[in-house]
């Protein structure tokens, strides 16, 4: 993998950070007894280049859904919001005194259905914001494109998408979900300064941009009424300008989950790989992932209460 520069680094970054963060989210979903459910969730960790550049970037993940279904044959709802923060400053590509911090902001609603007692399904909506500021006024070498020398960079990057998803009680033990979505970009801000004052410009542009697209799918089970583990595997291609670069990282994370209902407490540990790769225009993202939690108190039966994954890009929770 051949090495790429400080501002290629950063707007990779702030394009696989909420793909990562896919490896670190909140314990299984759980179920309730009541027509009312959901969590409160956060995880902290840290991801790591496993070649090429140098990277040890640590994380923060905070977020929380809340639903409401009945009996099967009726249909219901969720809302779920993700905030995720990652402080990039100790990439080794940055110059001494440069910051740089990326942020996501991650929302989505669905209408959900229970078909039966073993099967959910859903379609939802959502928008998500992805963010970067980066400083350098020691020794500007940030570059992006044809500008060079920037001291101070300061983008924004929204997106809209619709998508469908469906989850699965394969058994008493073991359920799947699997969810797929349109992704496009409605929004971009840019500001960049190289010493002579910030010049910025941004836009809305709904509709009239190139499609992208996400897939998903996960797998749990009980090992115990209190032990579980899950795997996820997520894919992700949308439209973002960038300089054409490839990274692949690794990372692990503590998570922490109170729920409304029946379990109300879950802690949990991560691990995943995953990887980003820019060719200018698009931006394919991609994340493995499996976690083990351990819950104070065992789920009932059945896909009733069941909550799905959170966010548009379903690479979080």
């Amino acid at each position: 993998m051949r090495r790429f520069g400080f501002g290629s680094a950063l707007l990779l970054s702030v394009v696989f950070f909420p793909a990562s963060l896919a490896m670190a989210g909140d314990a299984d979903p759980q179920e309730s007894t009541g027509n009312f459910y959901g969590n409160l969730h956060g995880s902290v960790g840290f991801e790591d280049a496993i070649s090429g550049t140098t990277a040890f970037v640590p994380y923060l993940n905070v977020g929380g859904k809340i639903a409401y279904d009945q009996d099967p044959g009726s249909f219901g709802s969720q809302f779920d919001a993700e905030y995720n923060y990652s402080d990039a400053s100790w990439f080794n590509t940055l110059a001494t005194g440069a910051v740089a911090n990326f942020g996501a902001l991650d929302t989505a609603a669905h209408l959900t259905y229970i078909v039966d007692q073993d099967r959910k399904v859903g379609l939802y909506t959502g928008y998500s914001s992805l963010g970067l500021n980066a400083k350098n006024p020691n020794a500007p070498n940030i570059s992006l494109g044809s500008q060079q020398n920037l001291q101070e960079l300061d983008t924004t990057a929204g997106y809209m998408g619709l998508g469908v998803e469906a989850m699965f009680a394969l058994s008493d033990q073991t359920s799947m979900q699997v969810r797929a979505a349109i992704l496009q970009q409605v929004y971009t801000s840019l500001t960049t300064d190289t010493g002579t004052g910030p010049t910025t410009s941004s836009g809305y542009n709904p509709f009239s941009g190139p499609l992208g697209f996400s897939v998903a799918a996960s797998a749990s089970h009980y090992f115990t009424p209190n032990i579980s583990a899950r795997a996820d595997a997520n894919y992700a291609q949308f439209n973002l300008s960038s300089t054409n670069s490839n990274l692949s990282l690794y990372n692990a994370a503590l998570t922490g989950q109170y729920n409304f209902d029946s379990m109300p407490l879950s802690l949990g540990t991560t691990a995943g790989y995953g990887g980003v790769a820019a060719n200018g225009s698009w931006i394919n993202d991609w994340s493995l992932s499996a976690r083990a939690t351990l819950s104070f108190g065992g789920p009932p039966q059945g896909v009733k209460g069941r909550l799905f994954r959170s966010g548009l890009f379903s690479v979080l929770n």
